[in-house]
């Protein structure tokens, strides 16, 4: 192998090695996202996909909430902001299923 293919192939690594650390991060904060009022604008553009989790991450953020919660690992503040966003963003996909009975329960106790 000469010097140059050496090197192509440190960098693919390299970049492969950021792309995965980048994908687990985009993974884990789904988890976790402070309540921002989302305007008419974030919840009418085209990409809402960009902005608004799935259906399937709320869920898991939602159980990943309680779970910390529960350990003590967050105050009230903490878990209410949580909540709060979580079900923004359920009231924006039109979630209205036992889930949805759930999650308001949840919050409003």
């Amino acid at each position: 192998m000469t010097q140059n293919q050496n090197a192509d192939i440190v960098e693919e690594t390299k970049a492969k090695e950021r792309a995965e650390r980048f994908n687990t991060q985009e993974e884990v904060n789904h988890l976790e996202k402070s309540f921002i009022r989302l305007g008419f604008m974030d919840t009418h553009e085209g990409n809402i996909d960009s902005k608004i989790r799935t259906v399937d991450q709320l869920k898991e953020a939602f159980e990943f909430v309680m779970k910390k919660y529960s350990k003590g690992e967050g105050d009230y503040n903490y878990l209410d902001s949580q909540l709060r966003m979580i079900r923004q963003e359920a009231t924006v996909r039109q979630v209205q299923d036992e889930f949805a009975i759930k999650l308001y329960e949840t919050h409003a106790r």
